[in-house]
């Protein structure tokens, strides 16, 4: 009987320990900034301003680099004169990776559709951010071994 007891408590214990490697080895999905959006009317728009990181951080430093870098893209692709007639009232909220290089990926969608004009041009605009965002310092990439995943919504109307 002690036998049995000893088998449960340590196939318990196996049992948590892989859990916690399981909860290190995988990056946090931080809180959502506010969404970007853009007026078909006024053909304008931008990252709504507020607080939603906090900048005395590396981690809210980086955070606000990173929406606003993905912002300007975003909003640059969609001055194009070409775009206007094919941009229709849509949202789309966008789950992405962020490695500790700067890297986006594992780009995916929530809510929405990627296939639309939306899905598109936020593809084409978290690439472009990618590319321009820069690794993490080496304070956020010690907190951040594995990077963290973010959710940023997209908005037009």
């Amino acid at each position: 009987m002690k036998l049995h007891y000893f088998l449960a408590f340590l196939c318990s214990a196996v049992l948590i320990a892989c859990s916690n490697n399981k909860e290190t080895a995988t990056a946090p999905l931080l809180p959502s900034p506010p969404d970007l959006f853009w007026d078909r009317e006024t053909k304008t728009g931008a990252s709504q301003r507020g607080e939603f990181a906090s900048l005395s951080t590396p981690i809210g430093r980086y955070q606000f680099k990173l929406y606003r870098t993905i912002g300007e893209r975003w909003v640059e692709k969609l001055k194009e004169p070409s775009l206007a007639s094919t941009l229709t009232v849509d949202r789309l909220l966008v789950r992405f990776h962020v490695q500790p290089n700067g890297a986006l990926g594992e780009i995916e969608a929530v809510k929405g559709k990627m296939d639309s004009v939306l899905g598109r041009l936020t593809t084409d605009s978290l690439e472009k951010a990618s590319k321009a965002i820069g690794p993490f310092e080496p304070k956020l990439q010690k907190s951040y071994p594995n990077g963290f995943s973010w959710e940023v919504c997209f908005r037009i109307y």
